[in-house]
């Protein structure tokens, strides 16, 4: 799920959000409630939905412990409910971000014993590992650290490995000393709390080792969401959407798994999800997966052994979320390469048909989303089966989805609310998308873009492996649209990184806007009549550079005899 409380629910129930109705970490009276009924969403397109919660299902303790299996959960649960009542014989209680917070202000304390309760948790792993054996007993320990969250706490020493960093330095402004720097801002305290954590995994496969069950133990790790974004400059991001969303960046997250009977070194791009867990675990456990009632998720078993079945690998799986937060409501679903994600509001805020509120990507080459395929008849029929494929699951499990609520819906209220420029950054979107340099798709500027591949392919478009020369599929060429000062990647040619050329009898006069670099970036122009022959440099040329009002940079470059060569372009000397 986009969020850790809901991804929590599914782990332990082996469930869909949509199923669970635990789609959204939400508080108050809104937890047991089908909709969200509050001020701030009255003139919303759709009347987002609440959450039920406490956790109504089977959890991985409740099919473990008749198993055999002593159980239990150390660090954050986020639930409403208590793990003893789901079947855990030890815990931290009903515990949620707070208790990783073990600091106040902006400082690290030169005498830090237990940043983000690292050091203890841990303890309480190997404690509990050395009673189940003592006891004769298998276990499972659920060990949900604190310390990915923000607010970074780690030791000081862990924290001054990556002070001096070439690229701390630089986000610091060259400042090195921790005691002047907030350690919430600072990526060296961020990095240093990765190696505590690392540091500690360690600890624990040491210990494994030093027990003489490595080999008989399964190790999964994992994150609960996809990650957060942050609009820095050359961030290489390349997923779309972040955290709260259904698109790839809110989903998409890194997992391991080792044991028994897993060949190492192998990675999968077969599609598993996070209700996966509980049928794997109690698969591993000698239960019968078709024991499990009520349950989404699958046994990972014989994929993690190389030989998954066919009705696997094909499967959907499923994806909820009808609730604005910082995002949109969405659902989606995936199958195989194709993903379809659904927005609800979108018929509304767009005037829209339900089938043109879905979006169609193969994610298996189009991971950043880039490309709605939700536009040709063929194309359109697999969105339409997904869709019935999607609309038929939430149906059948009894899902909340939001209301219509076009009659009160007053759009300057929605475009009014604080996060309504992220929901615009990732609302829904028909065609091509652009990948507009403040979210960072990828570590060039656009402008980098044009001066790199005009003339050339700027993407994949059509069919996969041809190469077209029309990123924006308006049928001009990208070489035509930057000699017009036209955008290539925008098919209403807006004006960010606008090129604005003029031909005359002796000069090629180009000017654009240039960002994030500001002033004093060294260029070099260099021309060719071939672009087959290659590249020559250009020195007979002249570059001014003026301040504009909105702070950007305003270049223009003046090629002498410029009907002489056929093109021109412009290298970033100051930049690898």
């Amino acid at each position: 799920a986009p969020q850790r409380t809901p991804t929590r629910a599914s782990l332990h129930t082996g469930q869909s959000t949509a199923r669970t109705r635990v789609a959204a970490n939400l508080s108050g009276g809104l937890t047991r409630q089908e909709y969200d009924l509050s001020a701030t969403y009255a003139n919303f397109p759709v009347i987002p939905n609440g959450a039920a919660l406490p956790l109504d299902g089977t959890t991985i303790p409740e099919v473990l412990n008749p198993l055999g299996y002593r159980c239990a959960h150390y660090g954050k649960w986020h639930l409403d409910s208590d793990p003893g009542a789901e079947g855990y014989l030890e815990h931290d209680g009903a515990t949620n971000n707070a208790p990783g917070e073990t600091i106040t202000g902006s400082t690290i304390p030169a005498n830090m014993t237990n940043p983000k309760r690292i050091t203890e948790i841990t303890d309480k792993t190997l404690s509990f590992m050395d009673a189940s054996l003592s006891e004769g007993r298998p276990f499972y320990i659920q060990l949900s650290h604190y310390a990915a969250h923000f607010r970074s706490e780690c030791f000081p020493e862990s924290r001054a490995l990556f002070q001096q960093d070439p690229d701390v330095l630089a986000f610091n402004n060259n400042e090195s000393d921790p005691e002047k720097l907030n350690r919430r801002d600072d990526p060296a305290a961020f990095y240093g709390m990765m190696y505590d954590l690392d540091r500690s995994i360690g600890q624990l496969l040491d210990e494994l080792d030093r027990l003489g069950i490595a080999n008989n133990t399964y190790i999964v790790f994992k994150s609960d969401n996809g990650f957060r974004r942050f609009d820095i400059p050359n961030f290489k991001q390349p997923l779309f959407g972040d955290k709260w969303f259904l698109w790839e960046g809110g989903l998409r997250i890194p997992m391991m798994i080792t044991g028994p009977g897993i060949p190492a070194g192998q990675v999968s791009t077969v599609n598993v999800v996070t209700y996966d867990l509980l049928p794997t675990f109690y698969e591993w456990a000698g239960g019968v997966e078709s024991d499990l009632i009520d349950m989404d998720g699958r046994s990972l078993k014989s994929l993690l052994e190389g030989s998954p079945l066919p009705e696997f690998v094909n499967r959907s799986i499923y994806f909820h979320f009808p609730h604005y937060r910082k995002s949109l409501p969405m659902s989606a679903v995936v199958k195989g390469k194709y993903k379809l994600v659904h927005s609800y509001d979108a018929t509304i805020r767009e005037d829209i048909t339900v089938n043109n509120a879905n979006s169609l990507f193969d994610v298996s080459v189009d991971p950043g989303e880039f490309n709605n395929l939700n536009t040709s008849p063929v194309d359109n029929e697999i969105a339409a089966d997904l869709w019935l494929d999607l609309d038929g699951y939430l149906t059948s499990v009894e899902a909340w989805r939001p209301l219509d609520n076009s009659d009160s819906y007053i759009q300057s209220e929605f475009q009014d609310d604080q996060f309504y420029d992220v929901r615009a950054d990732f609302a829904h979107f028909e065609g091509k998308r652009m990948a507009t340099n403040h979210l960072n798709d990828d570590d060039r500027t656009m402008i980098q873009y044009w001066f790199e591949f005009w003339g050339e392919s700027l993407s994949l478009n059509g069919d996969i492996g041809v190469e077209e020369d029309d990123f924006d599929l308006d049928g001009v060429t990208n070489l035509e649209e930057y000699f017009q000062g036209s955008d290539p990647t925008d098919i209403n040619s807006g004006t960010t990184f606008k090129v604005s050329p003029s031909i005359t009898d002796t000069d090629f006069l180009i000017a654009f806007e240039s960002r994030p670099y500001g002033g004093g970036v060294p260029w070099n122009v260099e021309t060719t009549d071939n672009l087959s022959v290659g590249w020559s440099n250009n020195t007979d040329n002249s570059v001014s550079e003026t301040i504009m009002n909105n702070g950007l940079m305003m270049h223009s470059i003046s090629i002498p005899n410029a009907l002489d060569k056929a093109f021109a372009r412009l290298r970033l000397d100051s930049l690898d």
